[in-house]
């Protein structure tokens, strides 16, 4: 609901679903209060996210990667005794879908690290062969 004030002193209110007519050929509105009617607060519609499928896998494995900053993400691949062993460049795009070949990787756990400037997610990844 809307309210404010004509220069004439009358109250004006609009609520949602209604409309508000007046018999005056033309007047201009001024708020009721210094209040302001609404506040906007911008926030990223969906957080930072990582997705890895499928897990366990063979040969490929994907990331899904959800990144509203659109800052650049980084791919770092670690083994079970933390020993980096490959690092991807990610790009700079707010969705990305990116696919790792396992194809050279031995049957074991690894993490898969996605970093950005300001976020980071570690997933375990599992490969079978």
């Amino acid at each position: 609901m809307a309210t404010a004030v004509t220069t004439s002193g009358a109250r004006y209110t609009e609520t949602d679903g209604t409309n508000a007519y007046s018999s005056t050929s033309g007047f201009i509105l001024k708020p009721a209060s210094s209040r302001p009617i609404a506040e906007v607060i911008a926030e990223p519609l969906r957080p930072f996210a990582v997705t890895l499928y499928p897990n366990p896998a063979s040969d490929v494995t994907r990331l899904s990667i959800n990144n509203p900053s659109g800052s650049n993400v980084m791919i770092h691949l670690f083994d079970v005794s933390g020993k980096k062993i490959a690092v991807f460049n990610g790009g700079k795009a707010t969705t990305n879908n990116i696919s790792l070949p396992l194809q050279t990787l031995k049957a074991g756990t690894y993490w898969v690290e996605v970093r950005t400037d300001k976020e980071s997610k570690t997933l375990q990844m599992i490969v079978n062969k």
